[in-house]
């Protein structure tokens, strides 16, 4: 049987244009230190994401990953920042996003790059499940914000909770509450005080991935 096409888009913002979410949204001059590590460790993130990517790719015979960059500016969709993957537009709603990804590939997993936690392994055991005949793959984080979800059909899930202009941008409001995870609860940077906590991720990372987020990380423990 041949390997089913899965796209696997990280949702990501281009960093030193749009601050990450657990920057602090006050730019005083006591957060200007706490900003400049936010985005250091933003881009460790999205290195760590690369090196996910990657180790998937080669670790599933069941599915064919095709990852790429969703990217929420359009000015910076040629910057060699993102040049080592396919990129494509985020745009303003992610559902069409989905629809335009699934006319070309069998299932489509959305994934942001908040969690230095969310190890190629992780990518594959969604994927897998979409292999299965799973019709949604949930992934939360242990605050139960959404880091991952994969689908073979954008209606399934019974989504969303939308804006009041009625357009969809995060997989929080894609994805209902009631839709529960099915992946590994991991930690999510959420908010600058989460910033402190890398000390602790550090100790409890083994093997490759270790070796991966000390590298990537390791400077702001």
């Amino acid at each position: 049987m041949n390997p089913i096409s899965i796209a696997v888009a990280c949702l990501v913002t281009t960093p030193g244009l749009t601050p990450p979410p657990f920057s602090p949204q006050d730019a005083n001059e006591s957060n200007v230190d706490l900003q400049r590590k936010a985005e250091a460790i933003y881009k460790g993130c999205i290195q760590l994401m690369r090196f996910s990517l990657r180790g998937a790719r080669k670790m599933t015979s069941r599915v064919h990953l095709n990852p790429l960059w969703a990217v929420a500016e359009t000015n910076t969709l040629e910057s060699p920042f993102w040049s080592d993957l396919p990129v494509v537009p985020q745009g303003s709603d992610l559902r069409a996003l989905f629809a335009d990804l699934r006319t070309m590939n069998e299932a489509v997993i959305f994934v942001t790059p908040h969690s230095p936690m969310l190890r190629p392994s992780l990518l594959v055991e969604a994927a897998e499940k979409l292999a299965s005949g799973t019709s949604d793959v949930v992934g939360r984080s242990k605050t139960e914000k959404v880091y991952l979800w994969g689908s073979r059909n954008l209606s399934s899930s019974g989504r969303s909770e939308k804006r009041d202009d009625g357009v969809v941008t995060t997989l929080d409001q894609l994805i209902p509450a009631s839709l529960k995870g099915d992946l590994p609860q991991i930690f999510l940077f959420e908010r600058a005080g989460d910033l402190s906590n890398i000390s602790n991720l550090l100790t409890t990372a083994d093997g490759e991935w270790a070796r991966a987020l000390q590298e990537q990380l390791g400077p702001f423990a």
